[in-house]
């Protein structure tokens, strides 16, 4: 039986936190609807927002950032917006009223901007966060860029991006933030497509106040997160104040953002990394099984199953199963290992318990939807119910 899923197409260019500065056109009428220690939230005028979906994501994002970032002393302002956005540049754009408005960045493809950091600028243009659908990695990178504001650094926008974008990466497990810090989208396009010397000398000097395009503010994203996740490698804990020291001390800091860059998208650095999905800890495992289906990667999917065969937490099966799914008919994947998948995963999927009965009914469903005629069409929705495991 062929596991073909829904997912391959729509969801592979989602990237939460597209930009650093925007800067906002039109007048919204924001109105602060509750007050939460630390931040406020703001509304559109006639909105209706789900208050505690909000509060809980704010809460793991604000601690998983003071770990690393120290106490905000200043309120952070948090906009739900309604609709997404229209860029006009990499650091310009206005908010629309239409749902899930995809940009199409030239030769990257199709690109969904659910939140931004804005500095404001003038009445109309208030500064804080803004964001379409609550979610807490996409928090946590906006966090970042919130609290770089607060202590007046100035960091290049490729460094800023590049931590913000390892801190965001993970996932929420018990009420706290598991960072993984690899992001498979990236690593994937500046592998297919790595910069020139000369592209990236231009991609290292862009700053947030600057023009740019929209396509360089995505490829500062990635050439960002490559170089502080070998950073990450090597230091094996986020210490984003020595990777800068170490930058800004460095005889050749090309060569050294150049010699990161490589080390970071050779083929074995992903393998070496999602070997953690062996680690003792289960939020370990869970973070890093979490969106290993995007380079459809056999070697990858037999990891996921050899562990799936001797795990024994809930949430890390469907993990597991789930990203090892969403991995066939992306690549070159055997009847051999898609029949383990068959007999093995699907059997998880019925028996698992989770925290989360919604994420546990999903998965009862998602086990249906392959095994019973009629259920197909119910596999998108099951899909979309577990997105915390397969999202980045």
């Amino acid at each position: 039986m062929h596991l073909n899923h829904p997912l391959h197409n729509s969801l592979q260019r989602l990237y939460p936190g597209l930009l650093l500065a925007f800067g906002l056109s039109g007048c919204t009428a924001w109105q602060p609807a509750a007050e939460f220690e630390g931040w406020t939230l703001y509304i559109e005028d006639g909105a209706e927002v789900d208050m505690d979906r909000y509060s809980s994501t704010f809460d793991v994002a604000f601690e998983a950032v003071e770990d690393h970032f120290g106490l905000f002393t200043d309120n952070v302002a948090v906009h739900a917006i309604s609709g997404s956005v229209s860029l006009t540049s990499g650091n310009r754009g206005s908010i629309t009223g239409e749902e899930d408005a995809v940009e199409y960045v030239d030769g990257i493809g199709a690109t969904l901007v659910p939140a931004f950091h804005a500095h404001g600028g003038g009445f109309f243009e208030p500064s804080g966060i803004f964001v379409a659908t609550p979610a807490v990695g996409t928090a946590v990178h906006e966090l970042v860029h919130a609290r770089v504001v607060e202590l007046g650094l100035d960091l290049p926008l490729w460094f800023e991006e590049g931590a913000a974008t390892i801190l965001g990466d993970g996932i929420e497990r018990d009420g706290r933030w598991i960072m993984d810090g690899f992001s498979f989208w990236p690593w994937l396009e500046l592998r297919a497509d790595p910069p020139t010397d000369d592209e990236l000398r231009e991609l290292l000097k862009i700053s947030s106040k600057a023009s740019h395009s929209v396509r360089d503010n995505v490829l500062v994203h990635f050439v960002g997160w490559a170089i502080l996740f070998d950073c990450l490698r090597e230091y094996d804990s986020f210490e984003w104040e020595l990777w800068l020291a170490e930058y800004n001390e460095s005889e050749d800091p090309f060569l050294w953002a150049r010699t990161r860059l490589d080390r970071a998208l050779e083929e074995s650095t992903m393998l070496d990394w999602m070997l953690r999905v062996e680690e003792e800890d289960p939020a370990t495992r869970l973070a890093t099984a979490r969106g290993s289906w995007k380079p459809g990667d056999e070697r990858v999917v037999k990891l996921l199953l050899d562990q799936l065969e001797i795990e024994e937490d809930d949430e890390v099966k469907v993990c597991l199963v789930v990203n090892a799914m969403a991995s066939m008919g992306r690549g070159d994947i055997s009847s051999r290992v898609e029949r383990r998948l068959w007999s093995r995963g699907l059997r998880a999927l019925r028996e698992v318990e989770l925290p989360d009965k919604g994420e546990e009914e999903a998965a009862r469903d998602l086990f249906r939807s392959y095994v019973r005629w009629g259920r197909r069409r119910s596999r998108q929705r099951s899909f979309d119910r577990l997105e915390r495991y397969w999202s980045e």
